[in-house]
């Protein structure tokens, strides 16, 4: 069955989005308004099936634009892995001048630690989550996609089925929308429930929530194997950020270890 999307029907049609306000169309608007609730419901179903996942790893990239984490260094790439409900841990690519470093990261519950990579031995340093000056609440929220990004799947406005994509061998469905991360202060505390450092919505009371377009590409059982957003969540990010990240090995056994090189207090 061949599925159409609202700029299709409308091209087909020989008419442009406006001219619908006035022409005739309605079995043209009949099967515009069968496809917004085809779509709305793949993303509803999709974000259902991702929420009751125990683990997946995923892979992070920024696509385009700049995103700068611990005041000072370039987010570049993150390869992590996510053990539900409330752990997760990262290796973090990150430039600083003309060089890459790596930086890990571990959260289990209400705790965040990470590496000081100029630091010899690799030991960790806990981050106080309700030290807004540590940066700790923005830092988990832009590399654990459990926090926000999984969450935008739900919240997915004026969504559309853009055709098809094969992604590392597997069919997938495109769709495109916008995600209003405005809508996350009415939509409760993701599944990582960190509380300090954040407002009382559960994220952290610094980001910045506006309307960005999203593409999410969901595979036949309704996961979700990649997803592209474009739009600055904090301060530190360029306005023409884009971050793709990819999901995979889902409900593979993990296991996350609170850290035992950690740096005394």
């Amino acid at each position: 069955m061949t599925t159409y999307t609202r700029r299709t029907l409308l091209a087909a049609a020989g008419i442009s989005a406006g001219a619908v306000a006035v022409v005739g169309t309605a079995p043209l608007m009949r099967r515009v308004a069968a496809q917004d609730q085809d779509v709305n419901a793949l993303l509803q179903e999709s974000a259902a099936v991702m929420g009751a996942l125990e683990s997946f790893q995923f892979e992070l990239s920024t696509v385009n634009g700049t995103s700068t984490i611990l005041d000072n260094l370039e987010l570049k790439k993150v390869s992590g892995k996510v053990r539900r409900p409330d752990s997760f841990s990262a290796d973090v690519t990150a430039g600083l001048a003309v060089i890459d470093l790596t930086v890990q990261v571990v959260g289990i519950g209400q705790r965040l630690w990470v590496t000081n990579p100029l630091d010899d031995e690799g030991r960790f340093t806990e981050l106080a989550l309700g030290d807004d000056a540590s940066g700790a609440g923005s830092l988990a929220a832009l590399i654990n996609p459990d926090r926000v990004f999984l969450t935008a799947v739900g919240l997915v406005e004026n969504a559309a089925i853009d055709g098809g994509e094969k992604i590392d061998g597997v069919e997938t469905t495109v769709v495109t929308g916008e995600f209003d991360a405005g809508r996350l202060t009415s939509f409760g505390t993701p599944t990582a429930g960190e509380d300090g450092g954040l407002d009382d919505t559960g994220f952290p009371a610094e980001l910045i929530l506006e309307r960005m377009p999203i593409t999410i590409w969901i595979d036949d059982a309704k996961r979700v194997v990649r997803l592209e957003i474009e739009g600055q969540l904090t301060a530190s990010e360029s306005t023409d950020v884009i971050r793709g990240i990819d999901f995979y090995d889902f409900d593979e056994p993990v296991e996350i270890p609170e850290p035992t090189n950690v740096a005394p207090a």
